[in-house]
C-alpha cells in the first residue's frame, strides 16, 4: 500500500541558506517572486522542482 502524502521540511545549508527537503529529495532555493519560492533539486543531474508560497506552503 503506498501513501499518497508527502513530508515536507526546511533546514539551512552549511552557508545558511534554505533547502525544502520533501520525500528524501533536497532542494535550493533557487529564485524568490514577490508571490512565489522557486526551489530546484539539489543533485545537478536532477531536474526536479518545486514551488512554494512566501508562507512555505507548497504550491507544485
Amino acid at each position: 500500500m503506498n501513501s499518497s502524502s508527502s513530508t515536507m521540511s526546511f533546514v539551512l545549508s552549511q552557508k545558511g541558506k534554505p533547502l525544502l527537503v520533501m520525500d528524501d529529495y533536497v532542494f535550493r532555493l533557487n529564485k524568490t517572486t514577490n508571490t512565489t519560492k522557486y526551489y530546484r533539486c539539489e543533485n545537478r543531474d536532477c531536474t526536479a522542482t518545486a514551488h512554494t508560497d512566501l508562507n512555505n506552503v507548497l504550491l507544485k
